[in-house]
């Protein structure tokens, strides 16, 4: 997007969306009796109103974030916002998309004022763009209730404006609402003083993209999931389509997508959905991007860094957000593995007692693979080990993608050079032949961040 002080062109951005409702903590409890040591492993998600809601979803987390311990302050929300701010900025984002999803004046409300305020002081640069969120708002998102939500976050000093003081505001779904409804805001808001920019970030974008691209700054969308759609349809014809609508155009770049609570998820081939996405914006030149999701365990769609995942979404971002603002492929300076693979073997067919089996989405059907990602500084030989078995090979400098089939067990990856093994790393997780849900969330790790 278009920043203050840079009027001849726009820079490279790339921007996350914050979902403030699942934060590295909610409760400042001891990490093994907090909220999420509750819920991850919960099939009766004690969270609900109604403890059994997903009890046949196999509950309704798969993962948790990587919580920092208990802070004796009254500020421990903000310091872990901080938390977020700071790990995001050390990979490269620029700032954050931020839901706004409840009426004013509620906690949750809060959070996103909390964050931005928190932003301006502790990371200067770092940007807030404010994404009213139309299906969470549901019948609280009169125009006069957004406006107000609006006025609240552009107070904030780390909240995104255009070169001329426009509030950069990206509403999700805008689609829930007509285009007359967005116009009210529009005037609503000016009457108060306050102009906006706005972005939409819209579901089903080859129908909604050209009805909101006339009262837009810029344009969004987040509906294309899985690797075969993005490489090819419909992701080639929706980007064809948005580039022509707008010079301000930002693609979604994406992780995965697991929804236990949908009973719903999309194959995306170990980290193939979001070398897929980065690379398709890279080789756009695309103004900016906006990743899908920093921390949405609701969806597994989250980059942070989280139990099962560890830093593999992490690392990845970091290298490919290098690459994206710089325009030239990181130099490797150290021989690394990054891995991921689930923690069982998905078959369609299977049956989990009291349990809903989980429909496959979207245009690329299902893999069980392990993966193996090396980033080399020199030729080397590549080598995943799995049981009896060990499948090699031959890897070049740079990044090298490696995928065998997954069988059972616990799978081993290792880098050796001359025949010498100088990189090794063992998963934390055993592909089990007993399962006790479904459970489609690739895992992964690293030989860089030993954890346990």
């Amino acid at each position: 997007m278009e920043r203050a002080g840079v009027p001849s062109a726009p820079i490279r951005t790339v921007y996350a969306h914050y979902f403030p409702i699942w934060r590295l903590s909610l409760d400042n409890k001891p990490l093994h009796e907090d909220f999420w040591a509750l819920n991850e492993q919960s099939f009766d998600n004690t969270f609900s109103r109604d403890a059994q809601k997903y009890k046949h979803n196999g509950g309704f987390f798969r993962d948790r974030p990587i919580t920092p311990p208990p802070y004796e302050s009254a500020f421990w929300q903000q310091r872990n916002l901080a938390i977020d701010i700071l790990r995001a900025r050390r990979i490269g984002i620029d700032g954050f998309i931020v839901g706004l999803g409840d009426a004013r004046g509620t906690p949750l409300a809060r959070v996103p004022l909390m964050l931005c305020d928190v932003a301006s002081h502790i990371a200067p640069g770092f940007r807030v763009v404010a994404q009213p969120d139309l299906a969470s708002l549901g019948s609280k998102a009169s125009p006069a209730e957004v406006v107000g939500l609006l006025s609240d976050i552009s107070n904030c000093p780390a909240a995104e404006r255009t070169p001329d003081g426009q509030l950069v505001v990206a509403p999700f779904a805008p689609q829930l609402k007509p285009i007359p409804y967005w116009n009210e805001i529009l005037d609503e808001a000016a009457k108060k003083g306050l102009k906006i920019a706005l972005v939409p970030d819209v579901l089903a974008p080859q129908r909604f993209l050209k009805e909101f691209a006339p009262l837009s700054h810029g344009l969004t969308y987040w509906d294309i999931t899985d690797p075969d759609s993005v490489l090819g349809e419909p992701g080639t014809s929706v980007r064809r389509l948005l580039k022509g609508l707008t010079s301000n155009w930002l693609l979604p770049v994406k992780a995965q997508d697991v929804r236990p609570k949908d009973s719903i998820y999309w194959e995306t081939r170990n980290s193939a959905m979001l070398r897929a996405t980065w690379s398709v914006a890279i080789a756009e030149g695309a103004p900016s991007v906006h990743i899908i999701t920093w921390n949405d365990l609701s969806e597994n769609s989250e980059i942070e860094p989280t139990a099962r995942t560890q830093f593999l979404f992490y690392d990845l971002t970091a290298f490919f957000s290098m690459w994206f603002h710089s325009g030239h492929v990181p130099q490797i300076n150290q021989d690394a593995i990054y891995f991921s693979h689930r923690s069982q073997i998905i078959d369609r067919s299977a049956n989990y007692p009291s349990q809903k089996t989980m429909e496959l989405l979207g245009r690329t059907p299902l893999h069980n693979e392990v993966e193996m990602l090396a980033m080399l500084t020199g030729g080397a030989t590549l080598r995943i080990s799995m049981g009896n078995r060990s499948y090699d090979k031959v890897g070049k400098p740079g990044l090298n993608v490696f995928s065998v089939p997954a069988t059972h067990g616990t799978p081993v990856f290792q880098i050796l050079r001359n025949r010498v093994v100088i990189e090794t790393v063992q998963s934390n997780w055993e592909i089990t032949q007993r399962p006790p849900r479904e459970d489609p969330v690739y895992v992964g790790g690293s030989n860089m961040r030993r954890m346990r």
